[in-house]
C-alpha cells in the first residue's frame, strides 16, 4: 500500500509502498508483465509521496522514510533509468497531491509532522530547475 504511481509512454511505474521503499517495478498491460528495474532511487521514501510523469521524466515528491516526512524531490528519466536529486520543496510533506499544468508541477496540501492536512499550494516550475 502506499505506492506512488505514474503512467508513461503506455505503461505503468509503481515506486515504493509500505514494503517496497527503494525500488520499483514497470507493468507492461499490452503484454501483461511486470519488469523489475535495476537500481534502487537515491532517496528512498516508502508511502505518502506524489509522483507525476513529464515527458521522459517521472518527478516524486515528498513523502516518508522511516515514519517521517521529507522535503525532497527527486526524477527518473525513463530513457536511461538514472535518477537526479532536484532542488527540495520549501517544507516536508507526505499525502500531498499534485498536477501538471503549463510547465509547472502544482502540489496541493499534504500533512507534515504532527499538523492536520495543510491547505497551502506550491508551484514547482520545471523551467527554473535543470539540476
Amino acid at each position: 500500500s502506499g505506492h506512488g504511481v505514474a503512467t508513461l509512454d503506455g505503461r505503468i511505474y509503481v515506486f515504493g509502498g509500505a514494503k517496497n521503499s527503494g525500488g520499483y517495478r514497470v507493468y507492461n498491460p499490452l503484454i501483461d508483465a511486470w519488469e523489475a528495474m535495476s537500481g534502487t532511487m537515491p532517496a528512498t521514501r516508502s508511502y505518502g509521496f506524489r509522483a507525476v510523469a513529464v515527458e521522459d521524466n517521472i518527478y516524486l515528491f515528498g513523502g516518508l522514510r522511516a515514519g517521517l516526512p521529507v522535503d525532497e524531490v527527486i526524477v527518473l528519466d525513463s530513457q536511461t533509468s538514472s535518477w537526479s536529486i532536484k532542488t527540495s520543496m520549501p517544507d516536508v510533506r507526505y499525502n500531498i497531491g499534485g498536477a501538471i499544468w503549463n510547465n509547472a508541477v502544482y502540489l496541493f496540501g499534504g500533512r507534515k509532522q504532527g499538523a492536520n492536512e495543510l491547505a497551502t499550494v506550491w508551484r514547482y516550475d520545471l523551467l527554473l530547475d535543470p539540476r
